[in-house]
């Protein structure tokens, strides 16, 4: 059966049915490519906390991922001021 007998016979109510059916495959596309890139991202952040982490660099390691999380920009290889050491004592307990 040919496409346009079949739409001959599916009637009107085909046109919204292909509609609906390419509207879902562009949805599940797009998410898609979405779940990958914040994948690629999460792996990123991951890898810089935990190498900012090995070299002892905590307060950093914190800064980094909350400003990854907030989309803020800044230097993780900066180092700490007084405000940022004593947070960090606050949430973690100790930061030597």
């Amino acid at each position: 059966m040919e496409i346009s007998n079949l739409f001959t016979a599916g009637g009107v109510v085909m046109w919204p049915l292909l509609a609906f059916s390419l509207l879902g495959v562009a949805l599940i596309i797009e998410r898609i490519i979405f779940w990958v890139r914040i994948n690629n991202r999460q792996n990123k952040v991951v890898r810089e906390v935990l190498q900012l982490y090995r070299l002892d660099n905590v307060v950093s390691a914190l800064n980094y991922s909350t400003a990854v999380a907030t989309k803020e920009k800044i230097n993780p290889m900066r180092l700490p001021d007084e405000a940022e050491v004593s947070n960090c004592k606050l949430v973690i307990g100790n930061c030597d």
